[in-house]
């Protein structure tokens, strides 16, 4: 985590609720690669956002190349964790 990370996810112009994820993850990345593990479970504990509509922004904004979603780990049958890399490099709007 650095400020200049949560500061990019700031500026980007997108809606209140994926601009909040992107946040946490930015805080939650490493700010030299961009990595970070977090569980679906923990994104909805820290945002009060519902399960189903994180994966529906996960997926959004991987789609606009804010991120890539590397992988999914199955640890039990209800907490799914994503391994995901953001691109701290791409400045763009919301489609």
């Amino acid at each position: 985590m650095s400020v200049s990370d949560i500061n990019w996810a700031m500026r980007q112009r997108l809606p209140p609720t994926p601009r909040l994820l992107l946040i946490i993850l930015a805080d939650r990345a490493n700010s030299d690669t961009g990595m970070l593990e977090i569980s679906i479970r923990e994104l909805s504990r820290v945002t009060g956002i519902k399960f189903q509509d994180i994966i529906y922004y996960l997926e959004q904004l991987q789609l606009d190349n804010y991120m890539i979603i590397y992988d999914y780990l199955e640890t039990d049958e209800v907490e799914l964790n994503k391994i995901i890399g953001l691109n701290f490099n791409l400045d763009v709007v919301w489609s």
